[in-house]
């Protein structure tokens, strides 16, 4: 072969490798997730990114999406989604809506799943775009799309010939007591997002205060009957975890519309001693008190914090066997 041929040959094929090489380059840019939440609901999660170093012109930041898998597949374009279209700016940065359900293989999460994303900046969309390499991972997310459980009780209702009924629950001791307990990991324990707000609610002629743990996995609602309280009154949790999950039906300890009035016995007191007033167990003291269940010294005294003799163990578990479940403070009613 001519020295002139081949060195025109050899010319171009460095041309089009050149050609071919400088087409394949990805618009300059840096892109990063910068926050994201730990759990999200089966429908979409919201991210913030940032991007800086872009080249001139037009480009495109793109998320990708995936279901984690112990051997990693390869990014798909079918779920990928355009976060934004920038124009001459080297800098941007926002919040993205990323939509599951408008995503190929993404659409059917369920809670316990776990989702992988990474960002690529491009002058093309999702469908012709460079996929990311397989292993660029910039944040995981956990779908929660579970409702939270649990369970709820007071003390006995008074009125023992609809036991269970929790929409006529009773106040004993002029008290008003609420407790619950809740959590969102009953199926799958690494899908807990954790509890949120309780969503107490009550109506009525008198003021109640605030309740305790309103926010967390434990509720306490505790507070005295006023002498004059009279009328319709009603309570009720909706408890929803940290995403906001919830079944949207409130739980009612009462209802106002089934029981009308405040009735005389509930603001009626309970037996008491001199020195369980303010205790922690002040009420379930009375309460049991009055059922005839346990009984204090010929002083006065009950003695909360003694130690519990043989000899007292043996009488409370004589007392106790004439009850049964029926009559246990949330029998009918624990579970919200």
């Amino acid at each position: 072969m001519r020295k002139k041929v081949f060195t025109l040959l050899l010319l171009t094929v460095f041309m089009l490798a050149q050609f071919s090489t400088a087409s394949a380059v990805a618009v300059a840019g840096d892109a990063s997730i910068t926050a994201i939440p730990d759990f999200s609901s089966g429908t979409g999660v919201d991210l913030d990114w940032a991007a800086t170093g872009m080249a001139a012109g037009t480009k495109n930041i793109l998320v990708w999406a995936r279901v984690y898998a112990a051997v990693p597949v390869a990014y798909d374009p079918a779920d990928c989604q355009l976060i934004a279209t920038i124009i001459g700016t080297s800098d941007a940065s926002g919040t993205f809506a990323f939509d599951f359900t408008t995503t190929a293989n993404l659409n059917a999460l369920g809670t316990g799943d776990q989702v992988e994303f990474t960002l690529s900046v491009d002058d093309q969309t999702c469908a012709t775009a460079d996929v990311p390499a397989i292993d660029s991972v910039m944040a995981v997310n956990y779908v929660d799309s579970d409702d939270p459980y649990g369970f709820r009780g007071s003390p006995p209702d008074v009125d023992v010939t609809t036991p269970g009924v929790i929409e006529d629950n009773r106040v004993a001791c002029n008290t008003f007591e609420l407790w619950g307990v809740a959590g969102d990991d009953d199926v799958i324990p690494d899908a807990y997002s954790g509890v949120g707000p309780w969503n107490p609610s009550v109506t009525g002629t008198f003021a109640v205060p605030a309740p305790i743990g309103a926010d967390d996995e434990v509720f306490s609602w505790v507070f005295s009957f006023p002498s004059t309280a009279s009328g319709a009154w009603s309570m009720s949790i909706d408890p929803e975890d940290a995403i906001g999950n919830t079944d949207g039906f409130a739980d009612y300890y009462r209802d106002g519309t089934l029981l009308t009035t405040v009735d005389a016995a509930e603001l009626a007191d309970c037996e008491t001693f001199s020195d369980i007033s303010g205790h922690e167990d002040e009420v379930y003291v009375r309460y049991l008190a009055s059922l005839g269940l346990i009984s204090g010294f010929a002083d006065g005294t009950f003695g909360p914090d003694n130690t519990l003799t043989r000899a007292e163990a043996s009488a409370l578990f004589e007392k106790a066997n004439g009850y049964d479940d029926t009559m246990l403070p949330c029998y009918g009613s624990c579970w919200l």
